[in-house]
């Protein structure tokens, strides 16, 4: 910088004062962009995978309808209703699985518009986006772990009757 205060003032994409909104460096974007693609894989990933979990409930569903027919007739191998209570499980989580895989498409796209533009608000945009990614997976993983510890001290228990009957 020159202390000439009649000199044309220079803009490199490396030095905009980020306070006034200016432009972001090529660096940071580059450094975003080169994640991008793994962003939209897992968002892909995340929704072939929820279709996986559609057609999988399908089968289930499918399956509770041909053990209810079965059970009808003879014994069957599954209780009434497992394959229609699976389906249902199936469908909840296809669900789940839908909804990081949005917010991933939604931060592709936030540093798409941060590669056009070099805004300092698109930064902040797509900063925002991956943050709201990272907080519903934090909470999906607390879930998850309250579920689990659920289904351990369930075991438990069950294991605790089974054997106090005998």
């Amino acid at each position: 910088m020159t202390n000439d205060p009649y000199a044309t003032p220079s803009v490199s994409g490396y030095e905009t004062p980020h306070a006034a909104g200016g432009l972001v460096s090529q660096a940071a974007i580059q450094q975003l962009v080169g994640t991008r693609p793994w962003v939209i894989f897992f968002a892909v990933m995340m929704f072939i995978g929820s279709g996986f979990l559609v057609l999988g409930a399908l089968g289930m569903a499918m399956m509770g309808g041909m053990s209810s027919l079965a059970s009808s007739r003879s014994a069957s191998p599954f209780p009434a209703g497992i394959g229609f209570a699976l389906a249902a499980v199936y469908l909840v989580l296809a669900v789940v699985y839908i909804f990081p895989g949005v917010k991933l498409v939604q931060y592709a796209g936030a540093i798409s518009r941060l590669v056009r533009t070099r805004q300092e608000s698109d930064l902040v945009m797509a900063l925002d986006r991956q943050r709201s990614f990272w907080k519903l997976v934090g909470i999906m993983m607390i879930v998850m772990i309250g579920l689990y510890v659920l289904f351990i001290i369930g075991v438990v228990l069950s294991g605790v009757a089974a054997a106090s009957r005998m």
